[in-house]
C-alpha cells in the first residue's frame, strides 16, 4: 500500500510555489498517494488551473477560507477544514509549503497524530516584510513549530544557514537541503514561441526586450528595476521593457513611471507599443522567456527564484540583486551578473554591458543552459523527495 501524503500550499497561482510543487507532486504520485490542499487566490493573482491540465491525475482540494492575510475567524475555519481532511484521508505525511499552511497544517497534523510532519521554506518573511515587532513574533512562532516538525527542507545552502544560524529556527540536524528542479526539456526549441511572443507585443527583430517576472509587490523592488532601465530607455530607442506579472503595487509603480515621464501601457487594457509594457499574468512562461533577451530580478528578499532558473534553462543571460539563494542558482560573471543590494550604478553598468555585447550575452546564455541542466534537474528533486518520504 502506498504511503498517503498531504501536500499543503498557500494558493494555486501563477508565479507561486505551485509551479514547482505541482509537477513534483505528479512525479511523486507514482510511489505515494498524494492529496494537494490549496488556499484561495487573492484578487490580484492569476490562478494556475491550466497547470493542472498538464497533470490531470492529481487530486486537489481547495480550502476556501485559507487566504494570504491573517484573519482569526477564517484561519480557525481553515484549521477545522484541514482537520476534517486529515481525519478522513489519514495521511502518513503532512508536507507544508509557505507561511500559512506551515502554521495551520503543522498544528492540525500534530493535534491529529499525523506521524510525519515536513515543512519546506521556499522563502521566509524574517526580514523586509514586516515591522520588527511582528517579525520577532513570527520568528518565535516558527521556532515553536519547528519543535514538532520531523524535518525542515531548505531549498538553498544560504537559506539553511539563515534558518540554523541567523534566525535559530531549528537545529542543523533537523534540516534537509533539496534544491528546486527545472524540467529543462520544456525550455528547449522555443523558436516558435519566441516568434509568437514578439508578434503579440509588436517587437521587431532589431528590438531588444528586457523583462522582470513575478508579483508586483514591494519585496520585489520594481522601483529599483525602473531606475536601472531609465537611462537605457533614454539612450537606446530599440530597448523595450516588459514587466511580467501583477500585484497590488502595480498602480503605484505606474504612477512612479509617470513621475519619471516614462511611457508605459497595461497591455491587457491598451494593446499598444510602449517603452514599458505591463503584460499582467502569463500562463505560458516558456513563451515569455523565449521572447525576452535578458531576464532581470531586483528582489530585496528571495527564496530560490524559479524565473531565473527557467531563464537560464532557456539560454538567456540573467541579472539579479543578491538575495536569498540567488547566488546558488546562477554563476556570477558566468551565466549573468549578481549585484549587491542598493548598488544601482553597478546594476545599470552590467545591464548595459549585456545589452551592448552580443558575445557576452550569448556566452552567458549558453553557460546558463548547461548549468541548469547539470545542477537543477527536476528528476533529482523528485528522487530526493522520494527517498526522504520513504525513509520516514
Amino acid at each position: 500500500m502506498k504511503k498517503k501524503v498531504i501536500i499543503f500550499l498557500n494558493r494555486l497561482v501563477i508565479g507561486g510555489v505551485a509551479q514547482d510543487i505541482v509537477p513534483l507532486a505528479n512525479y511523486l504520485s507514482n510511489d505515494f498517494e498524494i492529496l494537494i490542499l490549496v488556499g484561495e487566490k487573492n484578487e490580484d493573482e492569476q490562478d494556475a488551473t491550466e497547470l493542472l491540465k498538464e497533470y490531470p491525475g492529481l487530486k486537489v482540494i481547495e480550502i476556501p477560507d485559507l487566504k494570504r492575510s491573517f484573519n482569526i475567524i477564517n484561519d480557525i475555519r481553515s484549521y477545522n477544514q484541514v482537520k476534517k481532511i486529515i481525519l478522513s484521508f489519514r495521511p502518513h505525511i503532512m508536507h507544508t509549503h509557505g507561511t500559512k499552511p506551515g502554521i495551520i497544517g503543522r498544528v492540525a497534523a500534530k493535534k491529529n497524530l499525523v506521524p510525519v510532519i515536513l515543512h519546506t521554506y521556499h522563502g521566509h518573511v524574517f526580514h523586509s516584510y514586516f515591522n520588527p515587532v511582528i517579525t520577532a513574533f513570527i520568528i518565535k512562532v516558527d521556532r515553536w513549530l519547528a519543535g514538532f516538525t520531523t524535518r525542515i527542507i531548505a531549498i538553498s545552502q544560504s537559506q539553511k544557514d539563515e534558518l540554523v544560524n541567523t534566525y535559530r529556527i531549528c537545529k542543523e540536524e533537523q534540516i534537509v537541503m533539496i534544491p528546486l528542479g527545472v524540467e529543462a526539456q520544456k525550455f528547449e526549441h522555443l523558436e516558435e514561441k519566441r516568434k509568437a511572443f514578439r508578434k503579440e507585443y509588436f517587437l521587431h527583430d532589431d528590438e531588444f526586450a528586457i523583462g522582470i517576472i513575478g508579483r508586483i509587490v514591494p519585496i520585489k523592488n520594481h522601483h529599483f528595476f525602473v531606475d536601472a532601465v531609465k537611462d537605457l530607455l533614454e539612450e537606446n530607442s530599440s530597448v523595450r521593457i516588459f514587466i511580467v506579472g501583477d500585484g497590488f503595487s502595480r498602480e503605484e509603480l505606474e504612477l512612479y513611471l509617470d513621475d519619471l515621464m516614462i511611457s508605459h501601457t497595461f497591455f491587457p487594457r491598451n494593446a499598444i507599443i510602449s517603452p514599458v509594457t505591463f503584460t499582467s499574468w502569463q500562463t505560458d512562461i516558456q513563451k515569455v522567456i523565449a521572447g525576452l533577451d535578458i531576464i532581470a530580478l531586483t528582489s530585496l528578499n528571495e527564496g530560490t527564484p524559479l524565473s531565473l532558473m527557467e531563464a537560464q534553462a532557456a539560454g538567456k543571460p540573467v541579472i539579479s540583486t543578491r538575495a536569498g539563494g540567488v547566488a546558488e542558482i546562477m554563476i556570477d560573471q558566468g551565466t549573468g551578473y549578481i549585484i549587491e543590494q542598493g548598488q544601482l550604478d553597478v546594476y545599470k553598468k552590467k545591464l548595459k554591458l549585456l545589452v551592448d555585447n552580443d558575445i557576452i550575452r550569448q556566452k552567458m546564455g549558453s553557460n546558463g543552459e548547461k548549468f541548469i541542466q547539470y545542477k537543477f534537474s527536476k528528476q533529482q528533486q523528485v528522487e530526493t523527495h522520494r527517498q526522504l518520504y520513504s525513509s520516514l
